[in-house]
């Protein structure tokens, strides 16, 4: 398996939230071997971006803070100050007992049961 089907391995298993089911058809391997094959593509693809400097995940300078600010405000009056948002996260949660409270987190297009959140960052003096 090439260095692309090592990565695509590892990207197909995250997307089906871990699970190796159909992803033997993909890459036409036993289920043991591909195990083995995403076992050693997640510690290559670990080391190689543990030594990427793009890769890191760090606070933006007050700069990009600043701009980011004015942005969101710019947008989002009610959000001044505010230099993050991420928007789209869905969390999965238990099915309710509770008919109306189930509808409400339903979720059809996925087929379960989500709460659907927003996570600001403010930063109020730089």
């Amino acid at each position: 398996m090439d260095a692309v089907a090592c990565i695509g391995l590892v990207l197909g298993y995250t997307r089906t939230k871990g699970s190796l089911f159909s992803l033997p058809m993909v890459f036409g391997a036993t289920h043991l071997v591909l195990a083995l094959f995403l076992r050693y593509s997640i510690k290559v693809l670990y080391k190689v971006l543990k030594e990427e400097p793009s890769a890191r995940v760090e606070i933006p300078s007050e700069e990009e803070i600043r701009e980011y600010q004015e942005v969101i405000s710019s947008n989002l009056p009610v959000l001044d100050g505010t230099w993050c948002v991420i928007d789209g996260l869905k969390i999965k949660v238990q099915k309710s007992g509770d008919e109306e409270i189930q509808n409400a987190y339903y979720n059809g297009w996925l087929h379960s049961h989500f709460v659907g959140c927003i996570f600001v960052f403010a930063l109020l003096e730089l």
